[in-house]
């Protein structure tokens, strides 16, 4: 048992590229055009999912710093649909759910994309205890989901209560 366990955590660090954690550990503190930038010129020769998701956020965070309305909407449409498009082909993975989550509540209502919120949480929630992240990343998400705007008191109870069981 000990040995797969163990074989498990080896693979997931063999096969998670320097980029991947690099962007983890920046998200979601993207915070200027010109890293978002840096961000997506490394990530788009990716072929993993997760590798694609990150790219799809930093489109999504591009479109916070440009300057023009059409060019914002531009790269919130082109992260928007490549993060959905994500989703649909992996409705069970907690970080593609935990991006999504945290976009949605930062866009602007107006853009109507806010309405998988529930849904994202509650994907999130029932398998974060059998996703293969570690542990610490899992806790890192948990943290931020609760940093996010405008999260409703139902949500917050139910992050507060995973965190304990992280702890």
């Amino acid at each position: 048992m000990k040995i797969s366990i163990i074989f498990l955590f080896l693979s997931a660090m063999l096969f998670t590229s320097p980029i991947i954690e690099e962007v983890r550990a920046s998200f979601p503190n993207i915070n200027s055009k010109e890293k978002a930038e840096e961000f997506i010129e490394k990530l788009e020769g990716s072929k993993s999912t997760i590798g694609q998701a990150y790219l799809a956020a930093m489109y999504l965070f591009k479109s916070r710093y440009v300057f023009f309305p059409t060019t914002k909407y531009k790269y919130f449409k082109k992260g928007k649909q490549k993060l959905d498009d994500l989703i649909k082909n992996n409705p069970k993975n907690i970080e593609l759910r935990y991006l999504r989550f945290v976009f949605q509540h930062q866009i602007p209502k107006f853009l109507n994309y806010n309405k998988n919120i529930n849904e994202d949480f509650l994907i999130f929630k029932t398998n974060i205890n059998s996703s293969e992240l570690d542990k610490n990343f899992k806790l890192k998400m948990l943290n931020e989901m609760l940093l996010v705007n405008n999260i409703e008191s139902s949500i917050k109870n139910d992050i507060t209560n995973l965190l304990k069981n992280y702890q």
